[in-house]
């Protein structure tokens, strides 16, 4: 955590599961606890979205966070019928939540297998990144990719990183291998026609 101090709320991981996986891959959340850097919170899906509203700004009010991460996003929208009211409830309410802990939202959903998209109505527009972690079968080996999808005020590069998920290390990202200009004896760089018959002619 980087000594930030991390708000975790759930409405469907169970705590003990939640701190088992996460100490498998090397993250002691209990230990952050105890050290007053994290904190888990449960909410109940059953209670109305004005009432989760309420309890969540509670949360807030009476402590102060670097971090706050909402997993997932998606049970507290599919709580709510319209369209409208799910792009108020991320518009009106989360955004006035980053301006308030002047910190990280972090606001995790989740994606059917075989969909591209976050069916979540205006998340893409309010959110400052968008992060996605996605998965698919290649060759008979299962390929995990995170797609950057969007980062306000940096310039995309490269938007896909495999990585890959080690117990007792956590999760290690891949970068993509960048194109290298080579440059002729002119010092003009070289097109991949001209370095394939460079390599050719070097080979001869």
């Amino acid at each position: 955590m980087g000594g930030h101090k991390c708000l975790y709320i759930s409405f469907q991981e169970d705590k003990e599961k939640l701190y088992r996986h996460m100490k498998k891959l090397g993250f002691d959340l209990e230990e952050l606890e105890k050290k007053g850097v994290f904190k888990y919170v449960r909410l109940p899906m059953m209670t109305l979205v004005d009432d989760l509203m309420k309890e969540l700004s509670t949360l807030l009010t009476t402590d102060s966070y670097d971090v706050i991460i909402v997993d997932s996003v998606n049970a507290l929208l599919d709580s709510v019928k319209t369209r409208e009211e799910q792009r108020l409830i991320l518009q009106n309410y989360f955004y006035e939540v980053s301006r308030m802990v002047k910190g990280l939202v972090v606001l995790l959903a989740e994606i059917p297998i075989g969909e591209e998209r976050v069916n979540l109505g205006s998340i893409e527009f309010v959110a400052d990144f968008v992060i996605i972690l996605k998965h698919h079968v290649a060759r008979g080996w299962l390929a995990r990719i995170i797609e950057i999808r969007k980062a306000r005020g940096s310039p995309l590069k490269a938007v896909e990183y495999p990585f890959e998920i080690w117990e007792g290390q956590g999760i290690r990202v891949f970068p993509p291998s960048t194109p290298e200009k080579i440059f002729l004896g002119n010092g003009t760089p070289s097109s991949p026609a001209s370095r394939s018959q460079n390599r050719l002619f070097r080979e001869y």
